[in-house]
């Protein structure tokens, strides 16, 4: 079977869970809509509007979505079945079938970001200039690696890891400011939220956004936990290889 076949399958077989589509794809377009008519859509946050603060903020929530569940909890129910065990006797390479996994998380990731985009630009007037809608893209998708190698701790919980998958996504996101803006919160809320990799992660487009200077402290912190959920997955696996 050709790469690009297997990458063709591996899309087909995820945009048919229609779960996956309805929580990951269309609950950041909800929410988004529904905010900006609950909220003043031209209120000023962070610099710019709310409109597009919260465009930025659920794109955030639908990548990191994407990373637990695509990732995570697959990978999980994939153990479970033993697919990479099936794998080995496949045709397959297992290094070609991991590559296709990424590649197609970065293509969903980077759909969901674009269709908020697309929702924020037709529906909520969202105008930014082309370096913007472009800078905002890339850190918002590159900087997804940190949740996708929480995604590998995730699956290694097998059947639990559905469960443990949503509570931390909508938990950090919450806690993060992707609902709500941090500034909003109580102070003691405030004071963990600058703790959190999804707040450190929205920081890196807000301040896009309100024309700050990159955040080079949110970088390091993200890529501090990138190093740290890294090192637990490879403790994870010398204990499970240890115990087999």
């Amino acid at each position: 079977m050709g790469f690009f076949k297997l990458l063709e399958i591996d899309l087909k077989r995820t945009i048919r869970d229609l779960r996956y589509t309805i929580f990951i794809i269309i609950l950041p377009v909800v929410f988004y809509l529904t905010y900006t008519q609950l909220f003043n859509a031209s209120a000023q946050m962070h610099g710019t509007t709310w409109a597009n603060y919260s465009m930025v903020s659920l794109a955030a929530f639908g990548v990191i979505g994407n990373a637990i569940t695509f990732l995570g909890t697959k990978l999980a129910h994939e153990k479970g079945n033993k697919w990479y065990s099936f794998l080995k006797v496949s045709p397959i390479p297992e290094y070609l079938y991991n590559v296709s996994r990424v590649i197609t998380l970065c293509i969903l990731s980077a759909a969901i970001i674009l269709i908020l985009f697309a929702v924020g630009y037709i529906v909520e007037d969202v105008r930014l200039p082309a370096n913007e809608w472009i800078s905002i893209f890339l850190v918002l998708l590159l900087g997804s690696i940190v949740f996708a190698s929480l995604a590998l701790i995730i699956g290694c919980f097998k059947t639990a890891a559905q469960p443990i998958g949503t509570m931390l996504y909508l938990i950090l996101s919450f806690i993060g400011g992707l609902w709500m803006p941090v500034e909003a919160m109580p102070n003691l809320m405030q004071n963990i939220a600058k703790f959190m990799p999804t707040y450190h992660y929205a920081k890196l487009a807000w301040d896009i956004l309100g024309d700050k200077a990159f955040p080079m402290t949110s970088l390091l912190v993200l890529v501090g936990y990138t190093i740290l959920f890294l090192c637990v997955y490879g403790i994870i696996l010398r204990l499970n290889r240890g115990a087999e």
